[in-house]
């Protein structure tokens, strides 16, 4: 099997994070996880929803360990980040 590396910028990340937030994700979140963080892995689609940043990270890591992370608050445009990963892996 041939794999392939993509390098991302900053911007790549959250432009990709926020459409597919938007157009695929947002549809299947529950009303009630208004306020929870949800972690998206650009490439694959796959997500996780926790009441955190950190957490849902981690857990999208655990299942992807090669994702590439955009992280928003449902609910609020008030939280976008890229890349965060959990501490194990910044070391």
């Amino acid at each position: 099997m041939i794999t392939t590396t993509v390098e991302y910028t900053d911007e790549d990340i959250l432009r990709l994070g926020k459409d597919m937030y938007e157009r695929e994700i947002k549809p299947l979140v529950p009303a009630d996880k208004e306020g929870c963080v949800v972690a998206i892995d650009i490439q694959s689609g796959e997500f996780e929803l926790a009441e955190d940043a950190l957490t849902s990270a981690k857990r999208l890591h655990a299942r992807l360990p090669g994702a590439v992370v955009y992280v928003a608050r449902v609910g609020s445009p008030g939280l976008h980040r890229v890349g965060l990963r959990g501490r194990s892996e910044q070391s």
